[in-house]
Formats: structure tokens, sequence, C-alpha cells
């Protein structure tokens, strides 16, 4: 069976089997993974600003999908501000919306999930979040954005 790399956009949501793997590109966009080891299978969300979107019913369709939730593995990731604004004020009230998202994305998995991991990238960062369904494991890719402009 070939490996196919299932690249998951802004506002979507898209599920792997063994062996495919998913992957986002995150800048100041909220990744989240989910990985069940019994079927070897996965979710991947990806949205810029998660307050403005119905987590709870994500999460609700991947329980109707695996029912047991307990049993999956969750990673969260992204986030990075990305500073360059033409005028500190704006700047400062787009880095406050960007990580507005966290406390949430906190919340609901708090809610929904016993354990699970996040990791925020760093300002003025960009990260690639891949969620391999053969091994079960999560990979996040970082890279600094001068590094690559």
């Amino acid at each position: 069976m070939d490996l196919e790399t299932i690249n998951v956009d802004d506002g979507e949501m898209k599920k792997a089997n063994y062996p495919d793997e998913l992957v986002a590109h995150l800048g100041p966009c909220i990744a989240i993974g989910v990985y069940d080891p019994i079927t070897k299978s996965g979710y991947l969300m990806h949205e810029s600003h998660f307050p403005d979107v119905d987590l709870d019913g994500k999460i609700q369709k991947i329980k109707k999908d695996y029912e047991d939730l307990s049993r999956l593995k969750v990673f969260a990731a992204g986030n990075s501000f990305i500073s360059g604004f033409e005028s500190p004020e704006i700047e400062k009230k787009q880095k406050e919306f960007e990580q507005s998202s966290r406390p949430h994305v906190e919340k609901v998995l708090r809610y929904y999930f016993k354990e699970f991991q996040i990791k925020w990238v760093p300002d003025n960062y960009c990260a690639s979040f891949y969620l391999h369904t053969e091994t079960g494991k999560f990979e996040l890719e970082v890279d600094c954005l001068d590094e690559i402009l």
C-alpha cells in the first residue's frame, strides 16, 4: 500500500487511515490532531481562529466515528504571531485576536479529553504539523520565518 500525504487546509478537518498521513502548514493557525491506535486512523483540523468555529461539533463527529474518546491521542499546535504590521496598535490587536484561540482550544480539549498535548509555536515562526497513521506519531517541524524569506 502506498503512503498518501493528505493536505489539510485552513478551515478543513480531514481523516486518514493507515498508512496515510495528514499535514497542515501553520502560521497563526492552530491544528488539532486526533489519533486512534486501535484503527490506526486519525483526524486533523486546521483553523485560523477556533473561537469562530464549532469545535464541539467537530469533536462530536470524531466521537461518533470512534465512540470512545478515552483511547485517542490528541495533540494541538501552532498559533505563532506573525509580526510586521504597519502600526504597533494594529499589531497588538492582531496578536490579542490570534492568541485568543489558545484558551478556547485548551478549555474544549480539557472538556473532552483526559490527556492531550499542546505545543504553541514561538512568534514569527511557521510550522508543518504531521499526523502519521502508520506510527501514531505527531510531528511538528518548526521554521523561523526570517530563515525562509
